[in-house]
């Protein structure tokens, strides 16, 4: 969907039409591709910034993730499902810790057996990333 605006004044702008879907199985730079939005959780203040680490939140939050990566149909492909491609969700204007996000979504690809790519927009906290989805996604460690 086209939007305008951004945070609590995010508003529908009509439809959007994709036309670039290119296939990736060959050695190029472009991707098959579908958008999904997930809502995100704000948290005004200190105090609701640290209820993000409640369980019941991050299980939550896991499942609307979850949610979105698998309802694509790119994703249904058992032999070579797309990749997720995210980054910073829910911690810009909505304040959410991006670490714990970035594990959250780590997550919730792993629970659709989803390769992630994830963009960290220049943020220092999560500079090493893809390098750590990497490094464990070939390791021995079970990825559930």
């Amino acid at each position: 969907s086209k939007y305008v605006g951004y945070a609590d004044g995010t508003k529908y702008a009509g439809p959007i039409q994709d036309e670039l879907a290119v296939d990736l199985t060959k050695d190029t730079d472009s991707i098959k591709r579908e958008i999904v939005a997930i809502d995100a959780l704000k948290f005004r203040n200190e105090v609701e910034q640290l209820g993000q680490l409640d369980k019941r939140i991050i299980d939550r939050e896991i499942k609307k993730a979850w949610a979105g990566f698998k309802s694509s149909h790119l994703a249904t492909d058992a032999k070579n499902p797309l990749a997720i491609a995210t980054g910073r969700w829910g911690c810009g204007a909505f304040k959410g810790n991006s670490q714990l996000k970035f594990l959250i979504q780590w997550i919730a690809a792993s629970l659709c057996c989803r390769k992630m790519i994830f963009f960290s927009f220049g943020d220092e906290n999560l500079k090493e990333a893809n390098d750590i989805v990497k490094k464990y996604s070939k390791s021995k460690v079970p990825m559930y």
